[in-house]
This record gives structure tokens, sequence and C-alpha cells, in this order.
């Protein structure tokens, strides 16, 4: 019996109060219902750490789900240039589109970039090929009056050259610049 009311969480006068009352059901009765209080006490137990988890999810992801939907209205802002509308952002973010988005604007500028350094590298290959030509160009010309030249001399010497005492030889003049050229080469 001493047993019964500590499990109960009786003193053992009160509990033999009752039973000399003719309370030897009600001690059972008590006795039964702690047991089932104590089986309710650890479903309840049980029950509530199930409820805080629900309870801290569903906190997580109310503090998440601002955050992350002001995420997403900036990036749909920086792609579009504008705001988008409450409906397109939350189907952005249900359907997980909303990493997508950014990741494929990013893509398109990065190929627009290198459509552009392509472009910048096929324009300076077309310079340097006309820096080439340019540098080319003063040697063409040289050669072209070192040939003309020449030519004007082979043709007085197959002419005859005229007597110098007469004064119809070549001048001092055409000879420097004749030797001047022909030195260069």
């Amino acid at each position: 019996m001493e047993e019964r009311s500590r499990e109960m969480g009786l003193s053992p006068r009160t509990a033999e109060e009752i039973f000399s009352v003719g309370g030897g059901y009600l001690i059972r009765y008590l006795w039964l219902s702690s047991s089932l209080q104590q089986v309710a006490r650890k479903v309840m137990k049980e029950e509530g750490t199930e409820k805080v988890k629900v309870l801290m999810e569903k906190t997580l992801r109310d503090t998440i789900h601002p955050e992350y939907r002001h995420v997403v209205e900036r990036r749909v802002f920086t792609v579009m240039g504008a705001r988008a509308d409450e409906e397109t952002i939350e189907r952005l973010i249900e359907t997980g589109d909303g990493e997508q988005i950014f990741q494929k604007a990013i893509q398109e500028q990065i190929m627009d970039t290198l459509v552009e350094i392509q472009e910048r590298h096929d324009a300076v290959r077309d310079l340097e090929r006309k820096l080439l030509d340019l540098q080319q160009e003063p040697k063409r010309k040289k050669n072209e009056l070192k040939s003309a030249i020449s030519l004007k001399i082979s043709t007085k010497q197959l002419l005859g050259e005229p007597n110098e005492a007469l004064g119809g030889g070549p001048s001092s003049s055409d000879w420097r610049m004749t030797r001047q050229f022909t030195d260069c080469a």
C-alpha cells in the first residue's frame, strides 16, 4: 500500500484514510489514473518535441522567406530593369527559377562581352596590318625612286656620255643622289 501511495504521490496517511473510507476502488482508480497521467505526460512530451520542431521550422521559413523574396526581387530588377509583380516573384521562388534567371542573365552578359572582345581583337589585327603596310610604303617609294634614278643614269649611258668639256655630262648633284640611294640599298 505504501508503494502505491508513493507512486500516486500521496502520503501514506492520506492513502490510509482513503482506504479506510472504503476507497479500495478509489485507490486503484487513483493509481491507474496516475499511471495514465505519466503515459499522457510522456506522449505530450514527445508530441511537444515534434510540435517544437515543426514550430521552429515554420519560424525559420517565415524568417528566411522575406529575405529570399527580397533577393529574388533585386535579381529580377537587375536583370529586367523593372520591378516584377508579386505573382511573378512567388512563381520564381516556388519553381526555383529565381536563381536560374540571374545565372542566365550573367551568361548572356558574358557572351556579349566575349563577342565584343573578339570584335576588338579583329580591329586591333586590322590596325596592325595597316601599320605594317604604312611601314612598308616608304621602302617602296625609296626603291621606286632608286629605280628611276638608275634608269635615268642607264639611259644617259646608253645614249652615250656627252663630253664633259662641252658641259653635257651629268651634274655632280645627280651623282650624289645616285650614290646616296645606292649606298642605302
